[in-house]
């Protein structure tokens, strides 16, 4: 049978934990989130060159600010079973300034930080996501 000890790692870890699942915000205007980042999405997009356009789209209540746009230029093999050995794929990360109202649209266009290279062994998917966003009640 074993002896199960309690040390003072796993006291002081199960206070820690009980602490953090007890402390909320309170009377916060803006909150900082990534868990609901799947009500901030991104439609639309469209690559030519190193320009991408799309629209972010706000799905909360609340009033989206401080929202960082992902695009991810994405390096597809032609030969997927042997691929090479330098993937030129890359991302690239963008703060917008705007403020996104519930339901509303903002549209985007970025220029890429390099230019896509000419290359006949594959080819690239580009895609965008909004990483994290806050957000600010309706007054």
């Amino acid at each position: 049978m074993r002896n199960f000890q309690q040390t003072g790692q796993g006291i002081a870890f199960a206070a820690l934990l009980a602490l953090g699942c007890t402390v909320t915000p309170t009377h916060a205007e803006t909150e900082l989130t990534t868990a609901k980042a799947a009500e901030v999405t991104v439609q639309n997009v469209q690559a030519s060159g190193t320009t991408v356009q799309g629209e972010v789209v706000n799905n909360t209540g609340d009033n989206v600010v401080g929202a960082e746009l992902v695009v991810r230029h994405r390096w597809l093999w032609a030969n997927e079973t042997k691929p090479g050995t330098d993937d030129p794929g890359w991302i690239d990360a963008y703060p917008l300034a705007e403020t996104i109202p519930p339901g509303g649209r903002l549209p985007f266009t970025v220029e890429a930080t390099q230019t896509p290279p000419q290359r006949s062994d594959g080819s690239f998917e580009t895609t965008a996501f909004v990483r994290s966003y806050a957000t600010q009640p309706l007054q």
